[in-house]
């Protein structure tokens, strides 16, 4: 059926969900087991009873986290714990609600999805957890560096040196230089950016945003010379965002100018 209604649960599966008519029967199997209770309102409760207690089979279980997962929205409370007990892609979903809140400006709880989702991933054994991890890991240090504060960028070095992941060094490199830019221009903060590789583009385009963030704090012509050079670099970009950073960091300079 392509009816859907307002179903929202109570403790700790999830707050609201829109629910099929697929979910809402299976919740309603849930109640004749005892193992939830139907509120006014269209509320359902958890009563607690273990599910597999009860005579639900484990693939059963898993089944009524993946309804529940198929109609939460991208960042809904607890996607993450359903999809981990549905056995699905924790990392995906990480990743998915750390960028739809990364959008609407909430880094904050960015990182907070992504925190979570590397504290499911990091439950598994260390031969099973690497890629993930390290998926996990690179999202966190753009976030972090989007967030441009000592603490979160901090914070994101401490995840990565966690890992002690040696694909990981370029992208903890652009972190320390991000947090030394905060000390002002020199040498120093040049030397961690200079003739990195990052591979992933957003991670390049960081990197260019980390030399402006040292150009403007530098005198001339080290300035003029570092903000003509990533401005002719994003230029010769195919994607918006490179683009738009671009017209910023021009736009910004000729203001300065007084052009």
């Amino acid at each position: 059926s392509s009816r859907r209604r307002h179903t929202r649960l109570q403790g700790d599966w999830s707050s609201d969900v829109c629910s099929s008519d697929l979910t809402r029967g299976r919740l309603a199997d849930l109640a004749g087991l005892g193992l939830v209770r139907e509120l006014p309102g269209n509320w359902w409760r958890r009563i607690g009873a273990d599910w597999v207690s009860k005579g639900m089979e484990p693939a059963e279980v898993r089944g009524i986290h993946a309804a529940l997962l198929a109609v939460m929205p991208t960042d809904g409370p607890q996607r993450l714990a359903h999809a981990a007990a549905a056995g699905l892609d924790v990392t995906g979903e990480a990743i998915a609600a750390s960028r739809s809140y990364a959008q609407r400006g909430r880094f904050a709880a960015a990182a907070a999805a992504l925190a979570s989702g590397l504290l499911l991933v990091r439950g598994q054994a260390r031969s099973r957890r690497g890629v993930a991890e390290r998926t996990l890991l690179v999202e966190l240090a753009i976030v972090a560096l989007a967030q441009n504060t000592p603490v979160d960028l901090e914070q994101a070095l401490y995840e990565l040196g966690r890992a002690a992941d040696a694909a990981l060094s370029g992208v903890a490199q652009l972190l320390r230089a991000a947090r030394e830019a905060f000390r002002g221009p020199g040498p120093l903060v040049l030397d961690h950016v200079a003739g990195l590789s990052l591979g992933d583009p957003r991670l390049e385009r960081w990197r260019r945003e980390v030399m402006v963030r040292v150009a403007v704090r530098s005198a001339e012509p080290t300035r003029s010379a570092l903000i003509r050079e990533c401005v002719e670099w994003a230029s010769r970009a195919t994607d918006p965002d490179t683009l738009a950073r671009g017209r910023v960091w021009e736009g910004n300079e000729a203001y300065r100018r007084g052009a």
